[in-house]
């Protein structure tokens, strides 16, 4: 988790900010918090990180963090597509 951390502090990294995404997600070295790790994934998608658009589409899709969201899960895949 610290390494994570320390990634996504550092400016322009959005892999930091996918992978502390990931381990908040499931609690890894953190309390299980979906709607934390998908406003951490959102913020790595928003620097450019494929696969953390792909994870939106996930979030999006189980309704993990915040409600579901068909169109908007089509649009985060889509959007991982084109990167």
């Amino acid at each position: 988790l610290a390494f994570a951390r320390e990634m996504a502090e550092q400016e322009g990294n959005p892999d930091g900010w996918h992978y502390l995404g990931l381990l908040t997600c499931q609690g890894f070295g953190t309390p299980a918090d979906p709607a934390a790790a998908f406003a951490l994934q959102k913020r790595a998608a928003d620097l450019g990180c494929a696969d953390a658009m792909f994870e939106l589409y996930t979030h999006h899709v189980r309704g993990l963090g915040t409600p579901q969201n068909d169109e908007a899960a089509f649009a985060a895949n889509l959007r991982a597509a084109e990167v």
